[in-house]
């Protein structure tokens, strides 16, 4: 017979534990029941980690973006995903020093949907993922071939200065929108992560971003000028 006893979920004083093995020992000498064998666990407390904060903010926003693969041995270390939960908070913290909002994305090129997105389970928490469709996924044909292109591997962490425009309280149909986008930071393979990572994740002075007013009507978005 087995029995299983988890500390962490259930609490009771010392002497009781104690009082109960020494009954099943007793029984167990004496013949009258077999002893049981007791396995304990410990559920260790979790450190809070990242939580994505659920609101649109007008301004300026430093993003994580974090590209990798199920199908990668290398975005599979161990140490990585503890390393990139940390380098959340870390690029949040100087995101809210500077004034500016955060995002933290996650990008896995993998051609099967599914097992991207449980790679990415394994990063802790994102404010938005992309999952499949390989080299010509969304996010990779954005981050590494088109808008800021860069070299194609994994794992590789960006972090880009941008501006998110939410119009959509004051200008009816104006919507949403994320501009301006300028890389300042790519850092490609385990290697170069960890040592970045490792020197306190140091980003250079970024560039302030001007808000824009829309000309006009809704229907005229082209006609956007820096707000005065």
């Amino acid at each position: 017979m087995k029995s299983h006893v988890s500390l962490g979920a259930i609490k009771f004083p010392m002497f009781f534990g104690v009082l109960l093995f020494g009954l099943s020992f007793f029984g167990a000498s004496s013949g009258v029941v077999s002893l049981p064998e007791v396995s304990l666990k410990w559920d260790l407390a979790q450190s809070p980690g990242y939580t994505p904060s659920f609101e649109t903010k007008s301004g300026p926003e430093l993003a994580l973006i974090y590209i990798g693969s199920a199908g990668c041995g290398a975005s599979n270390r161990a140490y990585l995903p503890e390393m990139i939960e940390a380098l959340k908070l870390k690029i949040q913290q100087k995101a809210n020093e500077s004034g500016r909002s955060f995002a933290a994305i996650g990008i896995a090129k993998d051609w099967v949907a599914e097992d991207g997105i449980a790679h990415l389970e394994k990063f802790g928490r994102f404010d938005e993922t992309m999952a499949g469709r390989n080299w010509l996924n969304a996010g990779v044909l954005k981050y590494i071939w088109q808008d800021l292109p860069g070299v194609a591997a994994t794992p590789q962490v960006l972090i880009v200065n941008r501006l998110v425009d939410d119009r959509s309280s004051d200008r009816p149909g104006a919507g949403f929108s994320i501009r301006e986008d300028q890389l300042v930071v790519r850092k490609i393979g385990t290697d170069e992560i960890r040592q970045w990572f490792e020197q306190g994740a140091p980003l250079p002075t970024l560039t302030t971003l001007e808000p824009l007013e829309y000309v006009g009507n809704a229907a005229n978005l082209p006609f956007l000028r820096p707000a005065r």
